[in-house]
C-alpha cells in the first residue's frame, strides 16, 4: 500500500515535469522566470528520484536522476549538487547496474562511462571541484564516498590529487592526513603514508586514533626489519581497541600476530625467538576465536605452525584452508604469482616432514615464478 502511494506521487511529479518540459520545448523559454514556478519545478525535480526509490522502482529512479541532471531546469547550484550527490550515492550503494547514459546525450569523441562506479566517481569529483571553486559549500561526506569508491578500482592516487587541491581549512588537518595516508598506502607509497601517520599520531594530535594505529602497524608488519616499530603501534592499538566490535578487535590481533612473527625472524637468541613465535600464535589463535571463517587468517596460521615445526597443526590448517578456498587465492585469478604463498607454505611443510629434496623442488618452482 505504501509503495503504491509513493509510485502515485512519483507519477504526479513526472506529469508536472512533462508539462513544463513541453512548454519549454515549444519555445516559451522564459517560463521559469516566475519565482513560484521555478521553486515548484526545483522541488519536483529533486523529489522525483527519491519517490521512485521509495516506491522500489530503481530503474525509474535512475532515469529521473539523469533527466534532472541533463535537462535545462534552471536549478540553483546547491540544488543541482544535492541531486548529483544523491545520484552518486545511489550508483555506489543502490545495488542496481545503471548502464551508460543513452547515446542521444553522449558527445562524439567523449569518454563513455562503463559502469556505476565510474559514473559515481565522476559525479563526486565534479562536486569536489565545485566546492574548491566556491560554487557550493564543502561537503565532507563527498570525500568519504570517494574514499570508498576509488580503492575499488585501485585509483587512490586520484583522490590524493583531489585532496591536494583543497583549500587550507576545508578539512580538519588530521582527518586530511589520515585519508591521504590511506590513499598513498593504497598506491604503494608506504613511506609517504607513514610520514603522514606519524604526524597524525603525534601527542598533540590524535595519538590514540585506532584507525591510524592499525594502518601504521599494517604497513610496518610488511617489513621484517621494522618489526619493533610495528609491535609498538599494534600494542597501542590493542589498548585502544577495548570495547570495539569483534571484527575490528580481530584485525588488531591479526596485525599484532604478524608483527610478532616478523620480529621472531630477526631475533638474536633462540629463547626470544621461541617466545615471540609463541606469542604470535597466541594472537592468531585469538583471531580464530573471533573469525573462524577468515581464510587469510587460516593460511597465516598454517604457515606459522609450519615454521614452528608443529606439523599436525600446520596440516590441520592447510586442509582447512584448501577446504575453504579450493586451494586458490582469488585476489587475481589470472596471475601465476598468486601461487607463491601456497608454494612457500608447501615447502615449509615438506621441511617439517623431513623431506628436504621435495622442499628444494618446491622452492625451485617458486624461484622460477620470481624470475618470471
Amino acid at each position: 500500500m505504501l509503495l503504491a502511494c509513493f509510485a502515485k506521487a512519483a507519477h504526479e511529479c513526472k506529469s508536472v515535469l512533462d508539462a513544463v518540459e513541453k512548454i519549454i520545448y515549444h519555445g516559451i523559454l522564459d517560463v521559469l522566470v516566475d519565482n513560484k514556478l521555478q521553486e515548484t519545478v526545483s522541488h519536483t525535480v529533486e523529489l522525483l528520484p527519491e519517490l521512485w526509490k521509495q516506491a522500489g522502482c530503481d530503474h525509474e529512479a535512475m532515469s529521473a536522476y539523469r533527466r534532472a541532471l541533463l535537462s535545462q531546469w534552471n536549478l540553483e547550484n546547491d540544488c543541482y549538487a544535492r541531486i548529483q550527490k544523491g545520484f552518486a550515492v545511489f550508483l555506489l550503494y543502490g545495488g542496481v547496474e545503471a548502464g551508460p547514459p543513452r547515446l542521444a546525450v553522449q558527445i562524439d569523441g567523449s569518454y563513455v562511462l562503463r559502469n556505476n562506479l565510474e559514473e559515481a566517481i565522476l559525479l563526486l569529483i565534479i562536486l569536489m571541484r565545485k566546492s574548491y571553486l566556491g560554487k557550493i559549500e564543502c561537503d565532507p561526506s563527498v570525500v568519504e564516498h570517494l574514499t570508498f569508491a576509488l580503492p575499488l578500482c585501485s585509483q587512490t592516487s586520484v583522490l590524493v590529487e583531489q585532496l591536494e587541491k583543497a583549500m587550507p581549512g576545508v578539512f580538519h588537518r588530521v582527518g586530511h592526513w589520515i585519508v591521504m595516508a590511506f590513499c598513498y598506502s593504497g598506491a604503494g607509497l608506504n613511506k609517504v603514508a607513514l610520514n603522514l601517520l606519524r604526524k597524525s599520531l603525534h601527542n598533540h594530535e590524535k595519538p590514540d586514533d585506532l584507525t591510524c594505529l592499525l594502518l601504521a602497524a599494517k604497513i610496518y608488519s610488511e617489513d621484517t626489519l621494522l618489526a619493533v616499530e610495528c609491535m609498538g603501534y599494534a600494542q597501542r592499538a590493542i589498548v585502544n581497541a577495548v570495547g570495539v566490535n569483534g571484527h575490528l578487535k580481530g584485525v588488531v590481533l591479526l596485525i599484532l600476530g604478524l608483527c610478532l612473527g616478523k620480529k621472531s625472524k630477526v631475533s638474536s637468541s633462540d629463547f626470544e625467538r621461541s617466545h615471540l613465535q609463541f606469542e604470535a600464535l597466541k594472537s592468531l589463535d585469538g583471531v580464530i576465536d573471533l573469525e573462524c571463517n577468515n581464510s587469510d587468517l587460516i593460511f597465516e596460521l598454517g604457515v606459522h605452525y609450519a615454521e614452528n615445526q608443529n606439523l599436525s597443526a600446520a596440516l590441520h590448517y592447510s586442509k582447512q584452508f584448501i577446504d575453504a578456498t579450493g586451494g586458490s587465492i582469488l585476489k587475481d585469478e589470472t596471475s601465476k604469482w598468486e601461487q607463491g604463498p601456497l608454494l612457500r607454505m608447501k615447502a615449509k611443510l615438506k621441511i617439517a616432514q623431513s623431506l628436504p629434496m621435495d622442499a628444494i623442488e618446491t622452492y625451485r618452482y617458486l624461484l622460477a615464478l620470481v624470475q618470471a
